[in-house]
């Protein structure tokens, strides 16, 4: 195919892969930096220009929903600019194709075709009530009382999310408990698997008289529907697939590939890096990538367009330390640049004479003339980035954080608080938050409830029983909060989701949309901002799972530093042994050498497969930066 007649500039390993035939399983290991969204873009234009394949007749997957729309706009251009319109472009992540899947089959699997999909702090509350539902009928225990059940129940949870994201259901559960014995340890263990499975089976009766599902759910039916009769108007639908990012696909996705196009994926052309593999903790399952690997035609992109070299140098160290992934061997053929030292390592005693060196570090870099667009400030999480940002509004220094979360704003805690205090007149929590806010100090010697502002308690008064939209909509006006732009704009986001609280749960009341409020504060709710590519004239601030697929002149890795893999769940998922390891039984003691054998052993594994992780996120972070690179940390840690 002659790319250049169509507008496409490939590099030798991009042409090969691009041009490879449509039939069987192709695997694309593309490196960093290495023109991925480009390769994609060239394969779908093959496929139908060369191929004869209609574009709706191509599925494209992929893992958010930015990067499935950045696709669309690729391909559709270059397919109107060589004369060709398609209808429509089907690229979606896999959790919008699955969802599609059940609007128009999900009858098939008990499933209505107007099911709500559930958010994180819907989950949470639908939890918290099972909880309570089973506290109220605890079923029968062997070994545990009720004083233990409660902290139990906290640890089920998690244990139902990891069994899912296994792709594990309730009756692989019940398996673990025929296996257990007679011993003390089997009955805690029988204990806790009855916990569970009672608790799962509350929330899974929730979910279904409020005719919802969760994201788990969006890829365990979608699965059942593909497997079976109505599957196969969905896969006669499609003539080729193209999965981006597949490192990140868990268990079940790979499943649901193969019912999508076989078990020997026909026609399948999967791009991904299992280096760049940084979502183990939700269930990415990149040893799917590396099985692939030796299925399919193997094609390798390793020319970088990005990076100085001597940045792709730290990064290709970094990375091949792992010995049980594949080298990489990240290059260009761009000449040594003869500006800024290309990476700075600079290692600190405390975190504030960090924050203070960043700051100022990046106030010079802005006052010589960069463009703060191009400087990006990337962190493991967010929790130490507030001390940069105080410096750097000190400083005059514009920024702006790409992933924010709402539920951490105080504006958006008071409506919270103030909707639970309309119904339960005593609740501590909401009292100390809101004196504190607006009333008393609160002072813990003394004993006594701490008392909100009069007026505040009056309004909370006034929400009782009201719907949430109402109820948000009273509170932000009686507050003053529409008058500042961003406090304004948590509040129509608040309203959006009361809107949608009112088609979820009809007749629901205000307090339980404050707790729902509170609820996403707990789980950590972050939203990302709609297009990181927009120029906002100000220094990025994020995470690096944020920065994945974003790239700037000059990068600052903060606040680097090992992070410890700490023994403090009670109990874990294992697979291998009878179900659940117990960390230490009631009188067994303290201590490292107290933990039981299993337990050391399933957290043994988690370890090594966390430390490895780290090491991939540290590589891509570094990747990140095109001309300059700066690590800083602390020196203890």
């Amino acid at each position: 195919m002659d790319w250049e007649a169509v507008g496409f500039s490939l590099t030798e390993e991009q042409r090969a892969a691009a041009e490879a035939p449509p039939e069987g399983l192709c695997v694309v290991e593309a490196g960093a930096g290495c023109g991925k969204t480009h390769l994609v873009t060239a394969r779908f234009v093959y496929l139908v220009l060369e191929k004869g394949i209609e574009p709706d007749a191509i599925l494209c997957l992929t893992f958010s929903e930015h990067a499935a729309g950045e696709m669309r706009r690729r391909i559709k251009k270059a397919l109107q600019s060589l004369g060709t319109f398609p209808r429509s472009i089907c690229a979606s992540t896999f959790h919008a194709f699955c969802e599609s899947v059940l609007r128009e089959s999900g009858e098939a699997v008990g499933l209505s075709g107007d099911f709500a999909v559930l958010d994180e702090g819907e989950v949470e509350l639908l939890f918290e009530q099972s909880r309570r539902r089973l506290m109220e009928q605890p079923p029968p225990l062997s070994v545990m009382n009720v004083d233990m059940l409660w902290r139990t129940l906290l640890g089920a949870q998690s244990l139902i999310a990891e069994a899912r994201l296994l792709g594990l259901q309730q009756k692989d559960l019940q398996a673990f408990l025929k296996r257990c014995g007679n011993d003390t340890i089997s009955a805690w263990r029988r204990d806790i698997l009855n916990i569970t499975l009672c608790l799962w089976r509350l929330y899974e009766e929730a979910k279904r008289e409020r005719n919802a599902v969760d994201f788990d759910d969006l890829m365990e039916k979608a699965l059942l529907v593909l497997q079976g009769e109505e599957g196969k108007k969905v896969r006669r639908r499609y003539r080729a697939v193209v999965v981006d990012e597949y490192q990140d696909t868990d268990r079940r996705q790979q499943r649901l590939l193969e019912a999508l196009c076989g078990e020997e994926l026909s026609s399948v052309f999967v791009v991904g890096d299992v280096r760049q593999a940084i979502y183990a903790w939700r269930g990415a399952h990149p040893e799917g990538m590396l099985a692939l690997c030796e299925r399919g035609k193997l094609f390798h992109l390793t020319h970088n367009f990005r990076s100085r070299n001597e940045i792709l140098a730290l990064a290709n160290a970094l990375i091949n330390a792992d010995e049980t992934l594949p080298k990489s061997r990240l290059h260009n053929s761009n000449p040594p640049l003869s500006s800024a030292e290309p990476v700075v390592v600079r290692l600190f005693e405390t975190a504030d004479a960090e924050a203070e060196w960043v700051a100022q570090t990046i106030a010079d870099l802005i006052e010589k003339g960069q463009d703060a667009d191009s400087v990006a400030v990337l962190a493991r999480s967010r929790t130490h980035l507030w001390r940069l940002e105080n410096r750097l509004e000190k400083l005059g220094v514009p920024f702006v954080a790409l992933v924010k979360n709402i539920y951490e704003a105080a504006e958006v805690l008071d409506v919270g608080h103030i909707l639970v205090l309309g119904e339960e007149r005593d609740n501590r929590e909401a009292r100390v938050w809101l004196a504190l806010r607006f009333g008393d100090a609160v002072d813990a010697e003394d004993g006594r409830v701490p008392s909100p502002d009069e007026r505040i308690l009056r309004l909370a008064e006034e929400t009782r029983g009201k719907d949430p939209f109402t109820a948000v909509s009273l509170v932000a006006e009686r507050m003053g909060y529409l008058s500042d732009a961003e406090i304004c704009a948590n509040m129509d986001r608040l309203l959006e989701q009361a809107a949608r609280w009112l088609r979820l749960f009809p007749g629901v009341e205000a307090a339980e949309f404050g707790r729902y409020i509170l609820a996403m504060r707990r789980v950590g709710a972050t939203e990302p901002v709609t297009d990181p590519y927009k120029p906002y004239g100000a220094v990025r601030i994020l995470t690096i799972h944020a920065a994945k697929g974003l790239e700037f002149d000059c990068v600052f890795l903060f606040d680097t530093r090992r992070i410890p893999h700490r023994q403090d769940e009670p109990f874990l998922l294992d697979t291998d042994g009878a179900g659940v390891a117990i960390r230490l039984l009631p009188g067994q003691g303290e201590g490292r050498k107290a933990v039981n054998a299993d337990y050391q052993r399933v957290w043994e594994a988690s370890r090594l497969q966390r430390e490895r992780e780290e090491r991939r996120l540290l590589h891509v972070a570094v990747t990140r930066a095109r001309k300059q690179l700066v690590i800083t940390g602390r020196r203890k840690s």
